[in-house]
């Protein structure tokens, strides 16, 4: 599937942000990230291009950014709904 989205110049990463609003402005409770260390990564990449990261890190920096405005927090390895 991603080849293909690839071979009609979709850009994966903005089908997976859309995803992520939808999923947040429809309240879900928790966005989790299994098997990473949110934090490690964060800092990892934080002095490197994000278009050369992977996809998942990507999803980590853009939440880490502006989960905050759908009224998430970070919790962990992931983001959890507030009020």
């Amino acid at each position: 599937m991603q080849k293909q989205l690839k071979q009609a110049n979709i850009d994966i990463y903005v089908i997976d942000i859309t995803s992520l609003i939808i999923e947040m402005e429809n309240k879900i409770s928790r966005i989790d990230f299994v098997n990473a260390n949110v934090d490690e990564l964060l800092h990892e990449w934080s002095n490197q291009s994000q278009d050369q990261a992977p996809i998942y890190v990507r999803q980590m920096m853009w939440l880490a950014e502006n989960a905050k405005k759908y009224g998430y927090q970070q919790s962990g390895n992931g983001w959890e709904l507030k009020g």
